[in-house]
This record gives structure tokens, C-alpha cells and sequence, in this order.
């Protein structure tokens, strides 16, 4: 009697802890965690951008000529203005210049505008307007990536923990996170890494594998996009 009294508590106890138990978490979605960053990225006010370049040199047209395109560390300011210091190599020359973008109105300012502002085109069809459009810009980057895969959870450099998801996707698609800053062709593999706290996208790495040839590594972009709705300090032309 009394084996059969401590069978039926412990049944029961079971059958309790059963019933209390957490119910398993559904596992996060890829592509519901970009379509939400691209939303929670679209109310942000500001934010600055670093855009690095390693690998095989990229080269593009501005009316200094053919430039190679090295660094860049600015500021978006909703809803359509950029302001940002770009590092790139003229021949054998390394030159800075500071680039102020309205809209479709570009003016640069450097060494050959004796550090006086001109209103000239830095970079043709960039329309910084275009970054946080619905259906547009990042919208249409993220959307572009092809079987986009939830790697895991990661700890950056700087300590965010980030959800890192990865694809693959069309250049020409990819490039609209840059809106015509950069050119991209053929397939490209993209690494997108969300905040986990914030939910908002920090870092995009892009490899262009047909970029590679005679030995080099092939142009690796690393996008980091950081202090968000930070008070805009964009110096426009005076």
C-alpha cells in the first residue's frame, strides 16, 4: 500500500511539472529578423557609417578621373543628407576630401579645391535620399539575399551581441544598401549582424569573389552603421 501511495505522488508530481514547464521557443526566422531591421533602422533620425575596403582594389569615376575608393566615416541625416570624409588614392596619391550630399547635390571639398567647397559630383546617381525609402535602398539589400541563413549568436569587437545571418545575393541588388556609391556585379556573399538588443543592423561584410585575380584577395566591403538618433554634426557648404 504504501509503494502504491508514493507511485501515485510521484505520477502526479511528474504530471504537474509537465504542465508548468516553459513551452519551447519558437526558433528565430532569418528573413523576419531583416524585414524587422529594416524597419526599426527606418525611424532612426541619424546614425554614422564607416564603409572599409580590403582586398582587390576598387576603382570608380569622379571628375578627377578614376579613383580607388579606400575609406569613408560620415553621417546620415534623415531624411536625406550625408556628410562624410572619404580616404581615397588619386594615381600613386592618397588624398582625403570631404563630401556633403543633399538629395541628388553633391559638393566636395579637398587639396584641389584649395579646401573651399564646390559643388561637383563625388559619385554618380548616389542619392542619399534613397537609404531608408520603403522598398528601396536597405529594404531592397536585405530583401535581395537569397536563403538567408541564421548563423547564431556573436559578440563583435566592441562587445554588441549581434544575431549574424548569412546569403548570398545579386551585386546590382546588394549595392541599393549604398544607394550607387558603390557598383556591384555578380553574385556576392553577405554577412548581415543584427543587434540583439536593438534589433537594428551594425555591421554588413560583402565579398565580391570575381573581383579576385592575379593573386589578390577579392574587394571585401565592411559596413558599420553605429551611434543611432546621436545629435547630427553634419558641416554643410557655407
Amino acid at each position: 500500500m504504501y509503494r502504491l501511495a508514493s507511485l501515485l505522488i510521484l505520477t502526479t508530481l511528474l504530471l504537474l511539472g509537465c504542465a508548468t514547464a516553459a513551452p519551447t521557443e519558437a526558433p528565430l526566422d532569418a528573413r523576419a529578423l531583416l524585414a524587422q531591421a529594416a524597419i526599426n533602422l527606418r525611424v532612426k533620425q541619424t546614425f554614422r557609417v564607416i564603409i572599409e575596403r580590403a582586398g582587390a582594389d576598387y576603382l570608380f569615376a569622379t571628375d578627377l578621373g578614376d579613383v580607388v575608393f579606400s575609406r569613408a566615416e560620415g553621417q546620415f541625416v534623415a531624411p536625406d543628407v550625408i556628410g562624410a570624409k572619404v580616404k581615397i588614392v588619386l594615381g600613386e596619391l592618397p588624398i582625403e576630401a570631404d563630401v556633403y550630399v543633399k538629395g541628388a547635390d553633391q559638393s566636395v571639398r579637398g587639396i584641389w579645391t584649395n579646401m573651399q567647397w564646390q559643388q561637383e559630383v563625388f559619385a554618380p546617381g548616389f542619392d542619399p535620399s534613397k537609404i531608408l525609402t520603403e522598398k528601396d535602398g536597405l529594404d531592397t539589400a536585405l530583401s535581395a539575399l537569397l536563403d538567408p541563413k541564421l548563423i547564431g549568436e556573436e559578440t563583435l569587437d566592441d562587445g554588441t551581441v549581434v544575431y549574424h545571418i548569412t546569403g548570398t545575393a545579386n551585386g546590382l541588388e546588394v549595392a541599393a544598401l549604398v544607394v550607387n556609391l558603390i557598383q556591384m556585379t555578380g553574385m556576392v556573399s553577405v554577412d548581415v549582424y543584427l543587434s540583439k538588443d536593438s534589433g537594428l543592423p551594425v555591421r554588413f561584410v560583402i565579398v565580391q569573389p570575381d573581383t579576385a585575380a592575379d593573386g589578390d584577395e577579392p574587394t571585401t566591403w565592411t559596413i558599420d552603421l553605429f551611434d543611432f538618433d546621436a545629435g547630427a554634426d553634419v558641416e554643410a557648404p557655407g
